[in-house]
């Protein structure tokens, strides 16, 4: 079934890889996301019981990160986000809820944290001022059908069964919103970034997601 999922996953032109069972770790003796393909020969050597990763750079994909574990703002402050196109969206092992968008070529960043005008803070030290709401670019994300047991799954949230679901598999990525590339653009890594415009309503799916727990 994992080798199903992960060349359904290359044919849409996404970089795959396994990680260990009821893991987020790569196996040892590899190299992670930078090993990643969409190779269906190569894909036919993954083990049968792993997990799988995709690598977000070369697949074009950002994710938008929210974090809705207990103490922390992400179902929240999600709803600051402004209106944004319905797309991809999936609840994590543990929880939380990723957004997947189709970047446009702007220049990957690994991690941006979004403040809000709620939450203009960081969560350096587990502050409890941050939106908790990440934008990544780079390195990788798991997706379905993993699954997180034992230590990986220490500290679960609201509703988190262990498994990674899609909230609505029949949509597509979308283009990376222009509310959301500002963030990008020339973006240091790991670098806040204060959300400007107008935010009236977050978008569907994920805040559903979030407020589904």
């Amino acid at each position: 079934m994992i080798k199903s999922y992960a060349k359904a996953y290359a044919r849409r032109g996404w970089y795959v890889f396994p990680l260990q069972p009821g893991s987020k770790l790569p196996y040892a003796g590899t190299h992670g996301h930078l090993d990643a393909t969409n190779d269906p020969t190569e894909i036919d050597q993954f083990p049968e019981d792993c997990n799988l990763g995709v690598s977000l750079e070369p697949s074009g994909l950002y994710v938008l990160d929210v974090d809705v574990a207990e103490g922390k703002n992400g179902a929240r402050s999600v709803g600051t986000l402004g209106t944004l196109p319905a797309t991809l969206t999936q609840r994590t092992g543990r929880g939380g809820v990723q957004a997947l968008y189709q970047g446009d070529g702007t220049r990957a960043t690994r991690k941006i944290g979004l403040k809000t005008p709620e939450f203009p803070g960081t969560d350096r030290e587990h502050g409890t001022d941050a939106s908790h709401i990440d934008l990544l670019g780079r390195g990788y994300i798991m997706l379905p059908p993993s699954t997180l047991y034992g230590e990986a799954f220490e500290k679960p949230g609201p509703g988190a069964t262990g498994h990674y679901a899609w909230v609505d598999p029949a949509i597509a990525p979308v283009p990376l919103p222009p509310s959301l590339r500002a963030f990008v653009s020339d973006a240091p890594t790991s670098t806040p970034s204060a959300l400007t415009g107008a935010f009236e309503s977050a978008p569907a799916t994920v805040l559903r997601a979030a407020r589904e727990r």
